[in-house]
Order: structure tokens, then C-alpha cells, then sequence
């Protein structure tokens, strides 16, 4: 059985990558205000503890078949 947690924020070590994939971690919008379409793409600005800020491409997805 498969089970989500939300977290607040991910831990990435300097100079390492942290990849976002259906079925590993991912970002789960909550409380979206209009419907989202399966491959519509929008920006998203991800924020460090740094303060630095990365601009990315969010591409929507449902869950992979079992």
C-alpha cells in the first residue's frame, strides 16, 4: 500500500538534485481555484532556505497505472 505525507520542505544538499516524478516525490497543489488538464504546463517559483528563488516549468499529471 502506497501512502502520501504532506511535508513542509524537502532537504537538498549542496550541489546535489532533488527530481519531482509521479510516483516519488512530487508537488501536490491544494485548494486549486479552476480545474487542472492532464499535460497543461504552468511556472512555479521554488524558494530555498537561502532565499534564493528557481523559476521551473509545472507539468500536471495523474498517477501512474499500479
Amino acid at each position: 500500500m502506497v501512502t502520501m505525507e504532506q511535508v513542509e520542505a524537502f532537504d537538498v544538499a549542496a550541489d546535489s538534485t532533488l527530481v519531482f516524478e509521479p510516483g516519488g516525490n512530487h508537488i501536490m497543489l491544494i485548494d486549486v481555484a479552476d480545474p487542472l488538464v492532464v499535460d497543461e504546463r504552468f511556472p512555479i517559483t521554488l524558494r530555498f532556505a537561502s532565499g534564493r528563488e528557481l523559476e521551473a516549468e509545472a507539468i500536471v499529471a495523474t498517477n501512474p497505472p499500479a
